[in-house]
This record gives structure tokens, sequence and C-alpha cells, in this order.
């Protein structure tokens, strides 16, 4: 599945095996984790967007046209 997706900003922070997502989320579980977030910077990310919306919708605006302008979508 991964494969059909043009290398972009999701791409970023590494890829994951189903396998090792899976033991993120049966570690969250035992533990009763509310958020289960396999990629560890992904709690940083989080942060920031709720400190500054207006901040973080630009920054996806700038991406998403990015994408448009690198593959014509």
């Amino acid at each position: 599945m991964l494969r059909s997706i043009p290398k972009g900003p999701q791409s970023g922070d590494g890829d994951l095996t189903p396998e090792q997502v899976a033991q993120d989320v049966l570690a969250g579980l035992e533990q009763e984790t509310f958020v289960i977030l396999p990629h560890p910077q992904v709690l940083g990310y989080m942060r920031k967007k709720t400190e500054n919306y207006d901040r973080w919708i630009s920054g996806m605006a700038k991406i998403q046209a990015k994408m448009r302008e690198s593959y014509g979508k």
C-alpha cells in the first residue's frame, strides 16, 4: 500500500511496519494509554498544533500546495 503513495512529508518520519504498530498498540493498551503514538515525535507535532492552530493550518496549506505542484493534483 505504501509503495503507491508518492514520497512526501508523510514519509519524513519513516514508515512503520504493521508489526511495529501492533506492538505499540498492544503496549499502549496494556498501559491503558489514552493516545497511542507509534512515532514518538508525533507528540511534539500534536503539541505544536494545539498551541497555535492558525500556524498549523497555514503550514498544512503550504505542504498541500507543494504536493499539488509536485504531483499535479
